[in-house]
């Protein structure tokens, strides 16, 4: 090992003195990790030098520019201006051992150098560098299913070190793991690690949950430095170094962290109504209206907030009863902090007859990672009134029961179900009777004139205006639902595509819609962006509106 060092040392002395320098960066490589062969090359043309070599078991990744420098010095009285120019080559060793770089030329000013091959020694691991390295350091490496950890990941140096700039080579992946990126402020800090002290700065932040037990890792981090030590480059004759000045030479340095090892644990003996959520929680229901009509709409928003892994967290079941259909929810997530955030459902309901529904408690449970115990929250589904009347109720003559502006409840079933009527509490005069009249006489011409308009089928218009809507703005899965579950032919319940797949629709139209109820179900209630464009076939609408007008 010395005697390798050793010959390196020679050859870079050797270089220098014919106006080119030879550095490894890092010095001694690491199987796996790329490192650079850096040439500074002293010239006084202009024209770029060539540099050959032979890597016999290296692979050669690509070549770049680190720019050039100009240096000016005075010795007795003359002024004398030389050019530097510096290429690295980024090479990479898969496996470890000692490998050689070979018939090194270098054609510079028309004259072609020619150098002694040199030795490189390629490790197994890496060392870690005592004075500048990158490291990862999660909040815990013992966790549970779904519990989240902080990861950070920072850059420590020696206060000799005046870092002037980073290129990341290669970002974490956090394969296995939900993952919410940290917006950092990159700020230096003195700390202490293995009992000396350096200064810090972070360069990557994430929370990050599990979604798996056993041994997890956190990913390497790659990144590539450039610094100046100002300890190292004293030279008595070199620039200012004759006015006694100390100077800093610039170096190029690629660093990776290493790979951290996290052990994850299944949560014991979840109960029924544990929702997967680790560390406590709030939950909360908000509605601004419990009292409706059929037909209008009940929306009902549903918010849980804690530090726990959300994204995985899905709406409960709140509301739920025959006569009440029950639309997609729609969620969103808001981060509130570094570690906790907010899930916030909407839910939208139509009732489909009156009921009512009292109000009843639902438990949700948590697990505390601290005390290893389950916590139980619980909240209040309040009572839902939806007012509306049968048509047994006035038929069989019975007698009702009312209050001034209360709903009108009775026996109802969905094929006598009137729309809501409100009782009339003071007498009609003789001119109010004639106003009636003439009113209801009105409403009835302008109804025979809809029903001629639309004498072929009175729903044929509802599902035109639909078709229109989805041309004019675009795919919505509200909208697409009330077009495709008019042609389910089976009594039971089915997912929009089974009834597509059943209907009388051509294979072409079949594979169109299939297509956009699963765009319009990311679009209306996906999180991520959707890059695809949406396109409306007319013809398709028109054959799948021909078959709406045979129902």
């Amino acid at each position: 090992m010395k005697k390798v060092l050793i010959l390196i040392m020679l050859i870079m002395n050797h270089a220098f003195g014919q106006g080119v320098q030879v550095e490894l960066s890092p010095k001694i490589p690491t199987a796996g990790e790329r490192f650079e062969l850096i040439f500074q090359i002293k010239m006084t043309g202009n024209r770029a030098p060539n540099i050959t070599f032979q890597h016999e078991g290296l692979e050669l990744l690509g070549k770049r520019s680190g720019g050039v420098s100009l240096n000016t010095s005075v010795i007795n009285g003359r002024i004398s201006t030389s050019k530097e120019i510096t290429l690295s080559y980024s090479l990479l060793s898969k496996k470890p051992g000692i490998f050689s770089i070979s018939d090194i030329k270098v054609e510079v000013d028309g004259n072609i150098l020619n150098y002694a091959p040199f030795e490189i020694e390629i490790l197994k691991e890496r060392k870690e560098a005592s004075g500048f390295f990158l490291i990862a350091m999660p909040s815990k490496t013992k966790i549970y299913l779904g519990e989240g950890i902080d990861v950070n990941y920072y850059l420590y140096f020696q206060s000799s070190l005046r870092i002037t700039g980073e290129t990341v080579e290669e970002f974490p992946k956090f394969q296995r793991f939900i993952k919410r990126f940290h917006n950092i402020q990159p700020t230096i800090e003195q700390a202490t690690y293995n009992g000396a002290v350096y200064y810090r700065r972070i360069i990557y932040s994430a929370r990050l949950y599990p979604e798996k037990t056993g041994e997890l890792y956190l990913d390497p981090m790659k990144l590539t430095s450039q610094y100046y030590d100002t300890q190292r480059g004293l030279d008595s004759f070199g620039a200012f170094g004759a006015f006694g000045f100390s100077t800093g030479r610039a170096v190029q340095k690629t660093l990776s962290s290493k790979q951290v090892p996290i052990t994850v644990l299944p949560v014991p003996n979840p109960p029924q109504d544990f929702t997967g959520l680790i560390g406590n929680h709030e939950f909360k229901l908000e509605a601004q209206q419990l009292k409706v009509l059929v037909n209008e709409p009940l929306e009902i928003k549903f918010v849980v907030e804690g530090p726990g892994a959300l994204e995985n967290f899905e709406g409960p079941k709140l509301f739920q009863h025959q006569l009440l259909e029950e639309f997609d929810n729609k969620s969103v997530i808001t981060e509130l902090n570094l570690s906790s955030a907010r899930k916030t459902f909407n839910y939208t309901y139509l009732p489909k007859g009156a009921f009512q529904k009292n109000s009843e408690e639902k438990t949700f449970s948590v697990f505390d990672p601290q005390s290893g115990k389950f916590l139980t929250k619980k909240i209040i589904i309040p009572e839902i009134i939806v007012g509306g009347a049968s048509l047994k109720s006035f038929s069989s003559g019975s007698q009702l029961n009312y209050e001034k502006g209360a709903f009108i409840t009775g026996e109802l079933s969905e094929d006598k179900m009137l729309a809501p009527y409100f009782l009339q509490t003071v007498p009609l005069s003789k001119k109010s009777w004639i106003n009636l009249f003439l009113g209801i006489l009105i409403l009835a011409i302008g109804a025979e004139m809809i029903y001629r308009r639309f004498s072929k089928d009175g729903r044929l218009r509802y599902y035109y205006d639909i078709c229109y809507s989805l041309k004019k703005n675009g795919p919505n899965y509200s909208a697409l639902h009330k077009l495709i579950i008019p042609l389910n032919t089976n009594s039971m319940e089915d997912s929009l595509l089974n009834i597509i797949e059943n209907s009388g629709l051509s294979k072409e139209s079949k594979d169109y819609f299939k297509k956009l109820v699963e765009f319009s179900e990311k679009k209306s209630y996906g999180n991520q962006r959707i890059n695809e464009r949406f396109e409306y076939k007319e013809n398709l609408f028109k054959e799948l509106l021909g078959i709406l007008k045979l129902k």
